[in-house]
């Protein structure tokens, strides 16, 4: 299971954390977790203080979550159906569908999109591996497809704004996307990560997986969020491509490329981001300590930034974040993991706002 959940991060729907610290040593565990004296000011908060169990998975294994109107949609994987559908008030399932298989009503690999603008009623995820749009109409028990503008293609992290598209596509030198609707025009980002050359020989093809970034947009504020997989760093940038600046927490000077030569040796620890999600003010970015490349997240730290990237607020969850999460009404929507020998899955709900 551990192989399953960690390829599926590199495919798009984000690793799984192991638990934090229990008790008065959650908070002074920040140390632990590397965030620099710069942000001593910034007010942190415990998780679990504030937590709601709303399902509870024994025999399946869920991998993300997100919250649509009246209904929530649980995307899971090793199931006969992928997506499960419930009541957000009463819990009870209202639909399983979403068959795994190439099929017109089957999936191969369902994700959802970090942000999409549309008056479409429907639920609305995307097959990554088909490069389709999913419709999904629970009245009428119906599941459709549509194939997608090629450019999208092996995208992750999609935003699907009003006039626009960003979404990390980590192939060639592309970073991620920014493709404009009303003038057809596609600008693609860079990478703008200074590493050194014996980095590039040795890990050859394989950069755009070491350098392997989230894309979180909103076209208000002209702002896109561009936190990295496998080292402590983010980025902002507008809509025209332009780079602002990169923050991170745990320096206030990060050393690019000793961070990524680091990732040579599959056996040292690294700090990244694994997940993510947005609302109309505020960008939450889920960071992980890791030992090493194989094994699940030592910790993990739930960092709300403002849209010019400023840390606002500092979450330390008490049990470990899997997946995709999200954020609707003030209320974090969460996939958690016992730590036990049996491993069982929760639906946690957050009040953070």
């Amino acid at each position: 299971m551990k192989y399953i959940n960690r390829l599926l991060v590199l495919l798009f729907v984000s690793s799984m954390i192991s638990c934090a610290h229990r008790g008065d040593e959650s908070m002074a565990g920040l140390a632990e977790d590397q965030v620099s004296s710069v942000f001593d000011k910034v007010p942190r908060e415990i998780l679990d203080d504030k937590a709601d169990t709303l399902l509870v998975f024994a025999d399946a294994y869920p991998v993300g979550v997100g919250v649509y109107g009246d209904d929530i949609v649980i995307h899971t994987v090793m199931s006969e159906y992928q997506i499960e559908i419930y009541d957000k008030e009463t819990l009870q399932q209202k639909w399983a569908t979403g068959r795994s298989g190439q099929g017109p009503e089957d999936v191969l690999n369902p994700n959802f999109f970090v942000s999409l603008c549309s008056s479409d009623t429907l639920l609305q995820m995307i097959d990554v591996s088909d490069n389709s749009h999913i419709y999904i109409d629970v009245d009428r028990r119906q599941l459709t497809k549509q194939r997608l503008p090629e450019y999208i293609g092996f995208s992750s992290d999609i935003n699907m704004l009003k006039g626009f598209t960003v979404a990390a596509k980590n192939i060639g030198d592309c970073m991620f996307y920014i493709y404009d609707d009303s003038q057809m025009h596609l600008t693609s980002v860079p990478f703008e990560i200074n590493v050194d050359d014996n980095f590039r020989e040795k890990i050859g093809g394989r950069l755009g997986y070491y350098l392997s970034c989230h894309t979180y947009a909103n076209r208000e504020h002209d702002r896109i969020i561009v936190p990295h997989y496998f080292f402590d760093e983010y980025s902002i940038y507008d809509f025209s491509g332009k780079l602002l600046k990169k923050m991170s927490l745990s320096q206030d000077r990060f050393d690019e490329v000793s961070a990524t030569s680091d990732l040579l040796d599959s056996n040292n620890p690294y700090m990244g981001y694994v997940s993510g999600a947005v609302t109309a003010d505020a960008c939450y970015l889920l960071r992980a300590k890791f030992p090493n490349q194989k094994d699940e997240a030592e910790s993990q730290l739930l960092v709300k930034t403002d849209w010019d990237g400023v840390p606002l607020k500092i979450f330390k969850p008490q049990q470990a974040i899997t997946g995709q999460f999200c954020i609707v009404d003030g209320n974090l929507y969460a996939i958690t993991k016992s730590t036990g020998e049996e491993e069982t899955y929760y639906l946690m709900r957050y009040r953070i706002d």
